[in-house]
């Protein structure tokens, strides 16, 4: 059986198993890695850690993850959202084979995921053979416009926003097609990409680019044009700009603690916590598109939450210092 009914009913099932601020907080209080590694057996993440250790984590969690997807892909009645989440595996593919090909190196195999629609093998062969046309439209555009570029960090420059305004119009064309089922979504996405502008412009002020340079890293499509910051000339500029916008308050504390110390640390907190509070709204919804992005982005949440403190208990770090990273959940 292939509905959104079906399918909105099974993740809502699942999420019974969902982890709570109150389950990171006492995961964060064990004594140490051991310690932790027993608590993670209360947990459904307990079973993926049989035979492996705290330290494989990246793997466990990656395969993990990868596996939800293809459960969700195989069921769902509609592949353009999953296209979206296959996309920016894709293009992290992309840039590692592409920095390879220009830097004369060997591909990190090992790097490359899975969990995109263009297999690592095909992404390889795309790249080593400049068959652009096999990329979606966006990509392939810029991947045009890197050819006068000298700088490797363009690469990522030019992925990101191809990234962004890709999603952005695949969703915006199902909206079209169906908005009652991708409105949310078309909505979030552009707020999502007005919060990594913000922390764009803080950072390309405190590296003190010039505008050519801004322009590159700025993306286009969301509520809050790129150019809006165009009169920054300093942080705190850029700052009061940033607190004048409809993210401003809900940013205020992260944006005031990048003018003190100049770490996204906080700021980089607040904007999963508001994206997350956004797409939590989904619940609302009885079935569709936007209970699948309401469960993986709850998903993304969780396992960096454990990302977080199994990093921190390995690396012996306080308690505190590993609650302050955490991210509420709901």
């Amino acid at each position: 059986m292939n509905s959104w009914g079906y399918l909105s009913g099974l993740l809502r099932a699942e999420r019974v198993h969902a982890l709570s601020n109150s389950d990171f907080s006492a995961l964060s209080e064990t004594q140490d890695a051991e310690s932790l590694s027993k608590a993670l057996d209360d947990t459904v993440y307990g079973e993926l850690f049989q035979g492996r250790t705290l330290r494989d984590f990246t793997v466990v969690f990656d395969e993990y993850y990868q596996k939800k997807l293809a459960e969700i892909k195989e069921i769902s009645p509609e592949t353009v959202l999953l296209k979206v989440y296959g996309l920016n595996a894709d293009l992290n593919n992309f840039k590692l084979c592409y920095k390879a090909k220009v830097s004369n190196k060997q591909v990190s195999w090992e790097q490359l995921s899975e969990r995109g629609d263009i297999e690592p093998e095909k992404m390889f062969s795309i790249v080593e053979n400049e068959l652009w046309n096999e990329l979606p439209d966006a990509v392939s555009k810029a991947v045009v416009s890197l050819d006068a570029k000298e700088s490797l960090r363009q690469v990522d420059f030019a992925m990101d926003k191809a990234y962004y305004e890709e999603k952005i119009q695949m969703i915006a064309k199902e909206c079209k097609q169906e908005s009652a089922l991708y409105k949310g979504i078309l909505d979030l996405y552009k707020k999502e990409l007005d919060c990594e502008n913000i922390k764009n412009i803080l950072r390309a002020s405190a590296m003190d680019l010039d505008k050519n340079q801004i322009a590159e890293i700025l993306l286009d499509g969301g509520y809050v044009s790129s150019g809006y910051y165009d009169s920054a000339n300093s942080s705190e500029e850029a700052a009061d700009l940033v607190k004048n916008t409809a993210y401003g308050e809900v940013l205020e504390a992260g944006v005031n603690e990048w003018l003190a110390t100049k770490s996204c640390t906080l700021l980089e907190k607040q904007i999963d916590e508001y994206i997350l509070d956004i797409s939590a709204d989904f619940a609302y919804c009885s079935e569709g598109p936007a209970v699948v992005e309401e469960t993986l982005r709850a998903l993304q949440l969780e396992i960096k939450n454990l990302k977080l403190i199994i990093i921190g208990k390995l690396n012996d770090m306080s308690v505190e210092e590993i609650k302050e990273r955490l991210r509420n959940v709901r």
